[in-house]
């Protein structure tokens, strides 16, 4: 028996050293001689480090099997089941845990951090009281409850409680660092830099920190900083894809062209075994219309790293960009055949075959799509798109124009003469943010730039006003809407919400809005604040309008716009965020300037 306990307890040596396999051999062989269920929790926890999840439940399962009242093991347990996205089961060990063990801090931790990642806000704050009753630390305690707050995009809670801790700790690195990301989401760029330069002097070589504090500068319109933060970042960690992706975005807004994608081109000399920076490299190539080089680096990395769902969909997008529809389908289809499971994949090859006339065989990939992410609004759109041209009447009932297009003017609050001086006021703050030289790489704007950040959540007080003015015209309309379980936009309305996205668009003469939809929104429109003159409600060309109805899928005769709104200055207009909507191109000396905003139910 001794032995045994020996074995164990070197096993649980070699696990806390990180030597995982031996551990494992140490745990089998004692298992060899006897069934405990410590032995079987440790070898859980060694699955779970070295990536064995399907192992590690077997193991978790094992242990309690032999010994069902052990909250360590349900709570670890729990905390595997929650990365896999077994809710329910997480769920019920962490209630069996804290169970037997009501005072179990970190489980009441862990525990609130699941109801929230589940958007059960409202219990996971009562879970994290719980926590400080059984004595939690005040940091501990405020650091989690920030988390919450921030999962429910409550930023302004997070702050204060991000602030609260740090009163307990005010050089903790963790906490200064994740204040810096809520202030940047807040708008408030020179807290951010301030809560990050305070810790930067002992952080210089972490990723991480110059990357946000690349992006800072970025906020703040100092290029130079920027440029140099996000180079330090990929500098110290060469495979940093996303520091690639902010930094060539820097490029390419900025019109440096000369650099724009370069960072790759070092970063793959020097890592040459990371497949996911030449992916990353080529969807820019392809996002910036550079096909016939995203064709060969593709085929280039396929031959480095062999085939894949991940390559194959690449190419399926490339022929589908060169109009080669009968290649394209056929990479798509090996895509989805490799990764079924993928909804990007899904959704491409759909529309394929809407393009094809197949409506059908569009419809069964969407339903795939749709039991992998009900929520998805470009599923929506698509299969309101394979409704509409089968005449099928859930079009209508999807696309209800006349019921789901709310137009409405902002009102005015008392500080402004009228809704004149109230727009020229917002333009005049909008003006300051567009710094950018060209329009965004990743967005539907042509011929204008975008703000970046969250605008809605400026300090400016004229943008704040407006949001005021906007959240009375958006709770208004939603709380007017009927009720129905059975439809997508109508079942997930609680009568409460909260701002998503929010930015601002500046589109210059011959500029526009390709057709788009918001795919992760539930409602969406523009405010109109600057209108040319050109643009009027007696134009037959209904040239700046939008419109509503057409695709991105350029079907001809196909298409159909289902509702034109002309654009006037202070005009809000809101539609489901599944609605296909875009803008006619203008000509005109002067710029169009919206503030479109993205918003979910709470």
């Amino acid at each position: 028996m001794n032995s045994q306990v020996t074995l164990f307890q070197q096993a649980l040596v070699m696990f806390q050293q990180k030597n995982y396999d031996l551990a494992q051999q140490m745990c089998n062989q004692s298992l060899l001689h006897n069934k405990e269920s410590n032995t079987y929790h440790l070898l859980a926890l060694i699955n779970k480090a070295q990536q064995k999840f399907s192992d590690a439940i077997n193991n978790f399962d094992l242990s309690l099997k032999l010994e069902i009242n052990q909250p360590q093991v349900h709570a670890n347990f729990a905390n595997l089941l929650q990365a896999q996205g077994h809710n329910s089961k997480a769920e019920h060990h962490y209630q069996y845990a804290l169970k037997l063990a009501p005072n179990f801090i970190d489980a009441h931790i862990n525990y609130s951090l699941f109801l929230s990642k589940d958007n059960q806000t409202e219990k996971a704050l009562l879970q994290i009281e719980k926590a400080r009753s059984a004595g939690a630390e005040q940091i501990n305690y405020y650091q989690t409850k920030a988390k919450i707050y921030e999962q429910s995009n409550n930023l302004t809670s997070a702050e204060n409680c991000y602030v609260a801790a740090l009163q307990h700790n005010n050089d903790n690195f963790i906490l200064n660092y994740n204040l810096a990301c809520i202030y940047r989401k807040l708008d408030k760029h020179q807290e951010a830099l301030q809560s990050l330069l305070k810790i930067y002097s002992k952080s210089t070589h972490i990723a991480e920190v110059n990357f946000v504090l690349g992006c800072i500068y970025y906020d703040l319109g100092n290029i130079d900083l920027s440029e140099k933060y996000l180079q330090l970042s990929i500098k110290i960690k060469v495979d940093y894809i996303e520091a690639h992706e902010a930094l060539n975005k820097l490029y390419w807004e900025q019109d440096i062209k000369d650099k724009f994608l370069h960072s790759y081109d070092i970063a793959v000399q020097k890592k040459s075994n990371n497949a996911n920076l030449n992916y990353s490299k080529i969807a820019q190539l392809i996002m910036s219309d550079n096909i016939e080089q995203a064709e060969q680096e593709t085929y280039a990395a396929i031959k480095s790293f062999g085939t894949s769902a991940s390559f194959n969909h690449l190419l399926g997008v490339i022929n589908n960009k060169q109009s080669n529809t009968d290649t394209a389908f056929d990479f798509f289809a090996q895509a989805v055949k490799m990764a079924p499971n993928t909804v990007r994949y899904q959704i491409d090859i759909a529309n394929l075959l809407i393009k094809n006339y197949q409506y059908k065989e569009a419809l069964q990939h969407l339903n795939i799509a749709g039991n992998l992410a009900n929520e998805d609004q470009e599923v929506w759109a698509y299969k309101g798109v394979c409704w509409r041209l089968t005449n099928d009447e859930k079009a209508a009932w999807l696309n209800n124009y006349d019921q789901f297009v709310h137009t409405e003017f902002l009102s005015v609050p008392d500080k402004y003469d009228n809704l004149s001086h109230f727009v020229a006021e917002i333009e005049l703050a909008l003006l300051q943010l567009h710094n950018s030289q060209q329009q965004p790489l990743d967005q539907s704007v042509r011929g204008g730039t975008q703000t970046v950040g969250q605008l809605l959540n400026s300090s400016v007080e004229v943008i704040k006003d407006y949001k005021f003015s906007l959240s009375t015209i958006i709770d208004a309309f939603i709380k007017q809407l009927p009720h129905d379980n059975n439809h997508p936009f109508l079942r997930r309305n609680t009568g409460k919400f909260d701002f998503t996205g929010s930015w601002s668009v500046k589109l210059m003469s011959n500029g526009f809005h390709s057709n788009h939809i918001h795919p992760v929104g539930w409602l969406s429109g523009p405010t109109y604040i600057s209108v040319p003159n050109e643009i009027s409600i007696d134009d037959s060309t209904h040239a700046g309008w939008v419109k509503l109805g057409e695709t991105s899928l350029a079907l001809g005769d196909r298409e159909e716009i289902g509702k034109a709104v002309c654009p006037q200055p202070g005009l809000v207009v809101l539609f489901p965020s599944y609605m296909w909507h875009g803008t006619v191109p203008f000509i005109s000396n002067s710029s169009r300037i919206t503030t479109p905003c993205d918003v979910k139910p709470v």
